[in-house]
């Protein structure tokens, strides 16, 4: 909601909160919501080599991004990225990373850090740039890949594996290579579907392994650090 500009100069900033909250009441958002001040969609592809022949998936994810956040702040409506290699898996490109969960919040400033000088994630200046740059496309760096992920048993998600892009063989068999990924900032609509290809992930609750248990001295399994928010993103 945005408040009239006619209004601002007689109103104190208590006031104006509270004109906000009703707003926010009458029209069922949150507050968080009225802080919104920007959207963009990015389209995420990833390209597969596979005895010869290429294949890409690809999923539009949409950013909100809100008002007075210095840092990382936002939310993420999306799904992750499909790709189908013909007579083998399917490979997924997570909504994170290894570090964080707001990897798609935070990528695109690396993605078009050349193109749109937007290396600063809190800069509103930047957050115009990449609201209202549709068109623009880059190709992402190795080092701020998405997590990459495969099943034994796609019906299984306790059966979920750890991909290396580097290694890509390893996953899926002698004469797989992975391509690369590409970033295009859209006002195509946001990518739905992938409950069709998981159905139990609405059922999903915590990490995918069926004991996410693990000894002191061990590295938690894969699976138990994986959620159903890393594979679909309501906001």
């Amino acid at each position: 909601m945005q408040i009239p500009s006619i209004f601002l100069p007689t109103m104190t900033r208590r006031e104006l909160i509270a004109a906000a909250s009703i707003g926010a009441i009458s029209t069922g958002l949150t507050g968080c919501d009225v802080l919104i001040g920007w959207h963009y969609r990015f389209r995420l592809t990833g390209w597969v080599e596979c005895d010869g022949e290429v294949v890409q998936g690809s999923s539009v994810i949409e950013i909100a991004r809100m008002r007075g956040y210095d840092s990382v702040g936002g939310k993420v409506h999306g799904e992750a990225v499909a790709i189908d290699i013909p007579g083998r898996a399917t490979l997924f490109l997570l909504l994170r990373d290894a570090g964080s969960p707001d990897w798609a919040i935070w990528m695109p400033h690396h993605a078009f850090a050349s193109q749109l000088n937007a290396a600063a994630t809190g800069d509103g200046k930047v957050l115009d740039r990449l609201s209202h740059s549709a068109g623009t496309i880059a190709t992402l760096a190795p080092a701020y890949y998405p997590t990459m992920a495969r099943f034994r048993d796609i019906n299984d998600p306790a059966t979920i594996e750890r991909v290396d892009p580097a290694d890509l063989a390893a996953s899926f068999g002698p004469g797989a290579r992975f391509k690369g990924i590409t970033v295009e900032l859209t006002n195509d609509r946001v990518t739905t579907g992938i409950g069709r290809r998981l159905p139990w992930l609405d059922k999903t609750l915590g990490g995918m392994a069926r004991d996410n248990r693990a000894n002191l001295a061990d590295e938690p399994p894969f699976g138990a650090m994986i959620a159903a928010q890393d594979f679909r993103r309501n906001r």
